[in-house]
């Protein structure tokens, strides 16, 4: 009896031993591909860092706005009032496709006059009368 229970044990030991090589195998080859998929993601993070578009798609009103360099409250303005980049709403929150902000930021420059934003503020200011 004895040695039937030793030889039961042998063959668990053994096939505790196959099943942990097998494990062993799994975590070498998630490891090479999560090692690789690293490298992906470094060069897509250049890449985008290169070409100024953000890996994230979407960002909230305030990362939007930053982007712009404008106030949230001047967004949300523009929303009220129909103007500005398109946006979705989640629940109650806008949020902002990166790729319709960077192209409505590119439409608003081309657009945007070359000469002053104010009428008369390339004008010297009116003087007054008996000042020097």
């Amino acid at each position: 009896m004895a040695q039937s229970a030793r030889d039961r044990t042998e063959r668990e030991a053994a096939d505790l031993r196959r099943r942990l090589d097998a494990v062993e195998g799994q975590v070498a080859r998630l490891t090479r591909r999560v090692e690789s998929m690293g490298g992906e993601l470094r060069a897509a993070l250049r890449q985008a860092a290169a070409a100024e578009v953000s890996p994230v798609e979407v960002v909230k009103r305030a990362e939007a706005a930053a982007v712009l360099g404008q106030q949230p409250s001047t967004l949300a303005a523009w929303a009220r009032d129909g103007r500005g980049p398109a946006y979705h709403l989640r629940g109650n929150r806008a949020w902002y496709r990166v790729a319709d902000l960077l192209a409505w930021r590119e439409a608003a420059e081309k657009d945007a006059p070359a000469g002053p934003r104010r009428p008369g503020a390339d004008e010297a200011p009116p003087r007054l009368p008996g000042v020097s």
